[in-house]
């Protein structure tokens, strides 16, 4: 694919995003130095811009384009222009656009609506308006892919009779295997082998006698199905296919639409990939499957999810501590009750305490109190009852390393091997 590619010296201000953000390499400045610079690098300081295209001034050197055959095609030069000035052959001017950020939800509704997203089961009979499924695939559509392949594709099943061939097709694959796990010559030898599949044997038995019953139990009586695939050759398949599922999961909500993740069916897929694909018309891989409805009533509230389990390595929270001060390298994930990390003697406020809490069930009883004040920072540890910390050796800490003892003649030479030397 032949890439066109130029920069329009005329309105360029130099100032380099451009350079920063192409994650080809594509292109670049040179320095006052005389060096060039790329994305590897980043941009000299100072050489950073608002979003305004304001200025007939130039900010730094010339920008270059070298090896436009390797670009992936993001755009990401296209959308950080300022103004306007990187003319790419794939993004003519109708396909950029700018944004008001203005618009966007602010961070606190952001949050309430991945707390509110919930799998609604209660899902009645009448279908998914058009229009909202067209958002909800163009949310998904949006979500990011390895490389900018943008190899997902999407299966929107809306027919009653395919409805019901996939939770056909879903039951009678388990029927399958729950008749192999019951089987008298291999079941001796599967249940050792395979003791957590097992469980599962009453289950299939359940799902096929209420399907059998009408109650419909792997769609939940949805009236849309998005089928998410990708090419068989694509290494990041199911990585792209899930990003785009959460887009427009989140989406669906935003729009009072039911979705529930169909495990069930990708249970079935994994043990028969082929069938059902063929059924629909799909060609390669199926990686997430998105149940849609109406739904009978929408939940009034959200429920706290368990503790987020968190391990932070990192220097500290933020730039490079003051000459004289020291931060902590690891934060362990712990509960309020075992560790309490205290920072004192900030350099601006003697006074200032900071408190921060982890959580982290494995540790029992492990509890670091630090209290930093300046150059004689001291730390007390407090560890678990039979615990024995690791000492480091004396040249390690700062100390001056013994001289080892000299042997004398006749003494053993290792005290595992009795074995004395030549007199």
């Amino acid at each position: 694919m032949e890439i066109t590619l130029a920069i329009d010296t005329a309105t360029c201000i130099r100032c380099g995003k451009c350079v920063r953000v192409c994650p080809s390499g594509i292109f670049t400045q040179q320095k006052p130095d005389g060096n060039t610079e790329s994305r590897t690098t980043g941009t000299p300081a100072g050489n950073d811009q608002e979003n305004t295209p304001a200025s007939s001034s130039k900010n730094g050197f010339e920008i270059q384009i070298v090896n436009p055959e390797t670009c992936i095609v993001c755009g990401h030069c296209v959308a950080a222009c300022p103004t306007g000035s990187v003319e790419h052959g794939d993004f003519p001017a109708g396909k950029v656009h700018k944004i008001d950020y203005g618009q966007l939800p602010t961070p606190e509704q952001v949050l309430l609506l991945c707390k509110a997203r919930r799998s609604n089961r209660a899902i009645t009979s009448k279908p998914v308006p058009p229009e909202k499924l067209g958002l909800i695939l163009e949310a998904a559509h949006r979500a990011p892919t390895a490389s900018n392949s943008q190899s997902v594709s999407f299966t929107v099943v809306t027919d009653p009779k395919k409805l019901l061939e996939v939770s056909d097709f879903t039951i009678r694959t388990f029927d399958k295997v729950r008749a192999k796990l019951q089987n008298p010559l291999l079941k001796p030898v599967l249940k050792p082998l395979l003791p957590g599949l097992y469980r599962y044997v009453p289950v299939f038995e359940r799902l096929k006698r209420n399907h059998l019953a009408g109650n419909d139990p792997i769609l939940r009586h949805a009236t849309a199905l998005i089928f998410i695939h990708t090419p068989a050759s694509h290494r990041f398949g199911a990585a792209d296919a899930n990003l785009a599922y959460q887009n427009g999961s989140l989406m669906a909500e935003s729009l009072g639409i039911s979705q529930v993740y169909m495990g069930f069916v990708l249970s079935a897929l994994q043990q028969d990939p082929k069938s059902l694909a063929r059924t629909l018309g799909i060609e390669g891989r199926i990686h997430a499957v998105m149940a849609l409805g109406v739904p009978a009533f929408r939940y009034p509230n959200y429920i706290d999810r368990k503790e987020v389990q968190v391990q932070q390595i990192s220097t500290s929270a933020g730039n490079t501590p003051a000459p004289g001060h020291s931060r902590s390298l690891l934060h362990r994930s712990m509960s309020k009750e075992d560790i309490t990390y205290r920072l004192r003697g900030d350099p601006e406020s003697k006074s200032n305490v900071k408190t921060q809490a982890y959580s982290n069930g494995h540790v029992p009883g492990y509890r670091i109190n630090r209290n930093l004040s300046g150059p004689s920072a001291s730390n007390s540890i407090a560890h678990p009852p039979g615990f024995r910390p690791h000492r480091r050796p004396a040249h390690r800490r700062g100390q001056p390393t013994p001289e080892p003892a000299q042997e004398s003649v006749g003494r053993r030479a290792s005290p595992k091997r009795r074995r004395s030397l030549p007199r």
